[in-house]
């Protein structure tokens, strides 16, 4: 009878550990490299790239996501 395994194998897979990194702007720590390249737009003033369609309202986003769930409370 074949050994049973109680760990997944990581056989072919890469295994990264998570690094946290800083914001060296807000002192923000998130996960990734990745997440932190994101979180940067958002210090940047002119930056929002999707817009509220309505005149009264100046809401803006870099996420069309974020965009879609203010249009559905709205």
């Amino acid at each position: 009878m074949p050994a049973i395994r109680n760990e997944p194998t990581t056989k072919g897979k890469r295994v990264r550990a998570r690094v946290p990194v800083q914001c060296p702007t807000c002192d923000k720590v998130l996960n990734r490299k990745a997440d932190l390249t994101r979180h940067m737009q958002t210090h940047d003033k002119g930056a929002g790239r999707f817009t509220c369609p309505y005149d009264d309202c100046q809401y803006a986003t870099l996420q069309k996501s974020n965009l879609t769930t203010h249009l559905r409370t709205q």
